[in-house]
């Protein structure tokens, strides 16, 4: 990769020191799609003694197991091509027994589909984008298991301009 000034890069199990943050490249990976073992990168970071998983894009991996003391704990629940399965999102979270998790990637119930813009992306391949998902629907799943989930909400209004 060309020197970029400023940027760094992290490979799957290197670990880099950037402004006190500690952070480790985690492997992120599908077995039904475009994300091959050995290429995707998660990242583990650890700042001020607190330890903060986010898995990018991947399904359930074996290397999931060996996480231990998270804090907190960024998954994609977006069921499609190339992220994890919902039934597989809970089963990983347990597994991890993080303080925190936040569920990411999808497209919440109540917004409409992203508009795809002629030039804005590479593909118009809908198996690209989020799916509609309802995180509230996960709640159940992590009651009394002394996981706390945070379902974030958008602040500002999606820009269509760019």
């Amino acid at each position: 990769m060309q020197d970029i000034k400023g940027v760094r890069t992290v490979k799957i199990g290197q670990t880099i020191e950037l402004a006190g943050v500690k952070i480790t490249g985690t492997e992120a990976y599908t077995p039904r799609g475009f994300h091959i073992k050995g290429e995707g990168c998660g990242f583990l970071m650890e700042i001020n003694r607190q330890r903060i998983y986010f898995s990018g894009d991947t399904t359930k991996t074996k290397e999931m197991e060996e996480l231990n003391g998270i804090d907190c704990a960024i998954l994609p629940i977006c069921d499609n091509t190339y992220t994890i399965k919902t039934e597989d999102i809970i089963e990983a979270v347990k597994m991890i027994e993080p303080k925190l998790f936040i569920p990411v990637h999808f497209t919440p119930p109540d917004e409409p589909d992203p508009v795809v813009k002629e030039g804005m992306f590479a593909t118009k391949d809908p198996r690209f984008f989020t799916r509609k998902e309802d995180p509230k629907s996960l709640l159940p799943f992590f009651e009394g298991t002394g996981i706390e989930v945070a379902i974030l909400k958008k602040l500002v209004k999606p820009r269509n301009d760019f």
